[in-house]
């Protein structure tokens, strides 16, 4: 299986949806994300495409996926929030490992261009 990461685009976003409610359902998590929270047409998009997601990849189906951003908070201290899931036939693959990789990558970015001297 050859896994392939990548920044997700619109086009991206239901799918990307899908593939977070059946972690959401398999995991039994009680919580439901709606797909509007994904648009980016969302009025409180903090996040770009290009910078801060992943779509992984299999066969030209994504089977997992990872955000990671930052609200500033110029109080207290500095955090960069991830989010990310696999498919659950696609687990104990590697996949989520890849996703994590580069969230804690892009994670460490976002904090190092906070201009702040808070703690991280």
């Amino acid at each position: 299986m050859t896994v392939e990461l990548r920044p997700a685009t619109a086009a991206d976003l239901e799918e990307t949806h899908q593939v977070n409610r059946l972690v959401e359902h398999h995991d039994a998590i009680p919580l439901v994300t709606l797909s509007k929270s994904c648009s980016t047409g969302s009025t409180t998009l903090i996040w770009i495409l290009a910078h801060d997601t992943r779509a992984a990849m299999v066969d030209g189906a994504i089977v997992g996926f990872a955000r990671g951003w930052h609200r500033r908070s110029g109080e207290r201290d500095e955090r960069a929030l991830v989010i990310g899931g696999v498919a659950p036939e696609f687990r104990r693959r590697g996949v989520g490992t890849m996703l994590k990789q580069w969230l804690l990558a892009r994670a460490d970015e976002i904090l190092r261009a906070v201009p702040n001297q808070l703690p991280r």
